[in-house]
């Protein structure tokens, strides 16, 4: 997606689909070629040796429209993350997409033009229930980019997890400048162990230059309100900046050491 040209020149690839939802892209792509329907947006393909491409790739707006996962196709048990505790473990996604800018971060950019884009409640819980009955799931992570930036759909999710009394242990990955109390505690009471949130340096200054959009303040807010009610903590941070000095870097593994965090 971010060099389609590059690719295709220096390859022998007939096709490349762009965008963030190239599952959808490629089922397009085959009912095309099976004189079935009309050419998707965002592919690049060849033509008498020229590069050609149908120009920008669109987005799908109703992820419901989506269908399940198959997980028959994938040794599915054979993905863990190192914290998990339990031995039937899954992964989910309750939306695509993230609002976020941060400068490191290419996939935002790269497959969804900045745009989060939900599934309904509804449907994540059916899912969930499908796991649970298929496979016996006890486990999932959801690795939505920032699962907690929608406080209302967080919130819908938490209190229709007790509604159909759902029990499952679930993480997720998440932003310390859009969580809060009431949140916090409304994921816990509905399962929620662990959240991963971005720590990336102690430096504010660096956390400004990669766009990250928050304070140091909101970190340390963030870490210790998760320890108050009782969800662990996960930081993901990042040393090497090319402005940064080694001192630079001694303080933020001393302000991680200071978070107490769970797991790095």
């Amino acid at each position: 997606s971010v060099l389609p040209f590059e690719t295709m020149k220096n390859s022998k690839v007939d096709f490349v689909i762009t965008g963030g939802d190239f599952d959808v892209g490629m089922l397009k792509l085959a009912k095309y070629l099976g004189k079935n329907g009309e050419m998707l947006k965002g592919l690049y393909y060849r033509e008498d040796e020229k590069i050609m491409n149908t120009g920008e790739y669109e987005l799908i707006t109703n992820l419901d429209y989506l269908p399940f996962i198959d997980r028959e196709i994938i040794p599915w048990n054979n993905y863990h993350e190192g914290w998990t505790l339990k031995k039937n473990f899954m992964y989910m996604m309750a939306s695509r997409g993230c609002a976020y800018k941060c400068s490191f971060c290419s996939w935002p950019a790269m497959l969804f033009k900045y745009k989060l884009r939900m599934r309904s409640v509804s449907k994540v819980l059916d899912e969930m229930e499908l796991l649970i009955k298929k496979y016996n799931a006890e486990e999932i992570f959801f690795d939505d980019d920032t699962f907690t930036c929608n406080k209302k759909w967080v919130m819908d999710f938490c209190e229709s997890i007790e509604k159909r009394k759902i029990n499952v242990l679930w993480s997720c990955n998440g932003r310390v400048d859009n969580t809060d109390k009431e949140m916090l505690e409304a994921m816990k009471k509905s399962g929620c162990r662990l959240i991963k949130y971005g720590i990336e340096s102690a430096n504010q200054s660096t956390l400004d230059r990669i766009k990250k959009g928050y304070t140091i303040e909101q970190v340390i807010e963030s870490f210790r309100l998760s320890k108050e009610i009782g969800i662990l903590r996960h930081g993901t941070v990042m040393v090497g900046y090319p402005w940064e000095s080694k001192k630079d870097i001694e303080k933020t593994i001393n302000f991680v050491k200071s978070l107490d965090v769970d797991t790095v």
